[in-house]
């Protein structure tokens, strides 16, 4: 399986498989722990920058640096696909979202 040329690659598997090992150490470890609601606050906006601005942008770089160094020649339609990492990562957010919220009850 070729992991560059694949919508998601292989700089997000490791991000998909860190995220999923925070989400099963969250669930063991603070499901049952009360937080603050600044404390909550916090943490929803830091979960929501970092899955609608800096995971996506970071694994366009990586996309884009892969790109440049296959291609001589790069034009727009060979890197338009890397936009679709911002929904992408909205709904991996989403999930996370509703997953702390569910791990709450």
């Amino acid at each position: 399986m070729d992991l560059d040329n694949n919508l998601i690659n292989g700089y997000d598997l490791i991000i998909y498989t860190i995220i999923i090992i925070a989400n099963i150490l969250y669930y063991i470890k603070f499901r049952n722990i009360e937080v603050s609601k600044s404390i909550g606050f916090v943490f929803h906006f830091t979960l929501f920058f970092l899955f609608a601005f800096v995971l996506p942008i970071i694994t366009i770089g990586f996309e884009i640096s892969i790109e440049t160094s296959k291609y001589k020649i790069i034009d727009n339609f060979n890197l338009l696909y890397t936009y679709f990492r911002f929904p992408i990562y909205w709904f991996i957010g989403f999930i996370q979202f509703v997953i702390y919220k569910i791990s709450q009850w």
